[in-house]
Formats: C-alpha cells, structure tokens, sequence
C-alpha cells in the first residue's frame, strides 16, 4: 500500500505545466482565487511556465496567444537558467526531477494529446518515485480540457481532439467547431473535439486564454465528477492498460485538491500517525472500505465530527465553490490497543453525489465512492501522486 507523506508548513510547490496558457493560468488563478477568499494556504508555490496576462489574439480559433517561449528551470544557487530540450511529455518530467532539490514537492501537468514518448516519460516517473516521492503527476487524457468539462457535467465520451484541426505543410488550420464560421464538412459539431462540445453547450468559447478558472468555478463538482472518471476508468478498462492509453482518464483533480488545502484517501492508500517510537494509529483504504488500525499502546480515538458526509449538488445544479454539508451520524470511535475498526463508506452515503470529508489529525482528506474496483486491485500501475 502506498503511504501519504505529510509535509510540514513551510512547504514549497513547483508546478510544471506543458500548455503556456490553460494550464498555468487555471493554477494561478485558483490560488488568486484563495488568497481573495481568505483561504489560508500552507505552501509558496511556483508555476512555469510563468502565466502571462498579456496576449496577442490569435485569429485562427477565437483564442488568445503568447510567443512561444522555454520553461526555465531556475535552481536557487544558480543565476544561469537552465533551458528546457529533449522529447515531449519526457522534457516535462526530466525538468520536474531537476526542481526536486529546490521544491518540496514537485508537480508535473501534461495530458496525453499526440505525445509520441509517453513510455518513456511514465518510467522516468517510475523509477525516480521510488526513491523521491515528492515528484507527482496530475494527468489528463485526452488533454486538460477533459478536466474542465467535468466541472459543467460528469462527461466519458472518448474524445479524440481538443480542437478539430488539419495540419498541413507546417502549418494548421482550424475547423472552428460550433463556431459561425465552422468549415462545413470538416467541423465536427462537438462530437471529436472537447473545445466544440464546450461552444455546442455553451460552456466556454476557447480554454486557451486567461478567464478558464473564472468559467470554471464549481470546483468541488469538477473535483467529484474528475474522481468518478477516473476510477469509471479503472474499473472498465483491461487492469493493465497504462494511464496514457485509457481515453478518458483523470488525475489531475489531486493536485486541484492540494492546492486547497486538501488531500485524497483513494484505494490503496494507508495513513499513519506516530504516536510513539516505532508505533502507528493507521487508516487504510481498500475498496469502499476505511479500516482504523491501533498499532500503539495508547489508546486510539476518532472523535464524533471528525468524518463528515458532504454533497456536491443542490437540487441538481452545482454549487459555486461550496461544500454542502449533510448530517452523519457518526459518533466517536474508540480503538484499544491492539484492534481495528472498519466502516463501509457506502453506509454513510445515502445518494451518488456525496463523498466523506475525513480530518485525520493534521490534513483533511476527500474520500468518495469506487465503484466496480475490487480490494484486491493493484494500484502499483497508477500511483503517480502523493495528494
């Protein structure tokens, strides 16, 4: 089982994201976001590549645009900034593993798009977290935008495009989907591409610009429908087909939950609390099934209040930026020395959009449904993040 490693308050977070627009302006914004809210944030962070807000118009599809530019990786010893090379997505992690020494914690954000060198990515992944586990990725398939969608509806359509384009002589021409000036024949009207289906239902016009977070603003939907995705994912499709081959698949709603203040208690997860030299109090996940273990001479308590039930709808319509508390009946646990106590998840929630907010000690956890996925599912293949 994979252990969750608690940081400490003076955290710092690098967040590298492949897009120069979407990605690191949805990030930065959020965080805007928090600090206009009064939300206190237990980390100083940084994204490359750096957000611009200034752009030029890109005429082509409605977007916005900035000039092409590296991501530097800027060690805090060195004034000479290192350029980014190599193959995509493997330039992202390569530049991840070297903000490890700079950064407490390390994201990389890059999607699955028409990457040629996913493999090889995946495994550098692989083999640096076994010795660094403070390296994390957040992926989307088919692209980030697959994320912001299921901020608007709970979507698993195999999208096969961002935007329909055809390339052609180094150059691309945009088919402009569910646009007024959509190329008849070629336009898809929002059935292959993410961007179209987004005009079609009048979620957003283009994701490439710096005003995504502000469409995108039911965040605890976006979380719960990215979650369910995701393990809707897991459960149906072949148990070894890799993370970049399954169409759609999410991750990325961890590092959303991170920098909220937020962790995510999933199968496979075990936490632990240092009660004393060499002994635990325990919280494993298997399934749809919390497991507190006492492996200590003191005995364990969970206090009555410290597992609440919340919901992420009302009255069939998403919240802004609200979590809807309902009413758990939950009373304190005891545990003695020596014992375990299990609750099924699905006795605390009565419908499909409810998840279990869990305070374990220090950190508060996001805990919903799995359906389909067995205990003894192995999640050896799909541990790339630590949230």
């Amino acid at each position: 089982m994979r252990q969750i490693e608690h940081l400490q308050p003076d955290d710092s977070i690098c967040i590298i994201c492949e897009g120069e627009k979407t990605e690191p302006y949805f990030f930065e914004d959020l965080i805007a976001w928090m600090e206009r809210e009064h939300i206190v944030r237990d980390y100083q962070y940084r994204i490359y590549p750096i957000p611009l807000k200034h752009a030029d118009v890109d005429s082509d599809n409605g977007g916005r645009k900035t000039k092409k530019r590296p991501l530097e990786n800027i060690p805090d010893d060195s004034d000479e900034p290192v350029i980014l090379r190599g193959p995509i997505p493997e330039c992202w992690v390569d530049s991840g593993i070297a903000q490890l020494a700079n950064f407490s914690e390390v994201w990389v954000v890059f999607d699955k798009d028409e990457h040629p060198h996913h493999p090889k990515a995946f495994e550098k992944l692989r083999n640096t977290r076994r010795t660094k586990a403070n390296l994390n990725l957040a992926f989307s398939s088919r692209c980030f935008e697959t994320y912001l969608l299921q901020h608007f509806e709970y979507n698993t359509h195999t999208f096969q495009k961002t935007e329909c384009n055809e390339k052609k002589n180094g150059s691309t021409r945009y088919f402009n989907c569910c646009l007024d000036n959509a190329v008849v024949g070629k336009a898809c009207d929002g059935d292959k591409c993410i961007n179209g289906y987004a005009r079609k239902h009048g979620y957003w016009q283009n994701s490439k610009n710096d005003q995504t977070f502000s469409v995108v603003r039911n965040l605890w939907f976006g979380i719960f429908n990215s979650h369910r995705l995701k393990w809707n994912s897991l459960a149906n499709i072949t148990p070894a087909t890799e993370i970049y081959e399954r169409n759609p698949y999410l991750d990325t709603y961890r590092l959303t939950l991170r920098l909220m203040g937020y962790h995510s208690l999933e199968h496979g997860d075990s936490l632990f609390h240092k009660v004393g030299s060499g002994q635990f109090w325990i919280l494993q996940r298997k399934g749809n099934t919390l497991t507190f273990k006492n492996d200590s001479v003191l005995s364990m308590s969970i206090p009555e209040g410290a597992i609440s039930t919340m919901k992420t709808l009302s009255d069939g319509k998403p919240p802004i930026d609200v979590e809807w508390q309902v009413k758990c009946n939950l009373e304190e646990i005891r545990i003695a020395t020596g014992e375990q106590y299990t609750i099924a998840i699905d006795d605390l929630l009565t419908s499909d959009n409810q998840y279990l907010k869990i305070h374990w000690y220090d950190d508060i956890y996001f805990c919903a449904k799995e359906d389909g996925i067995k205990e003894d599912f192995d999640m050896t293949l799909f541990n790339l993040s630590t949230c």
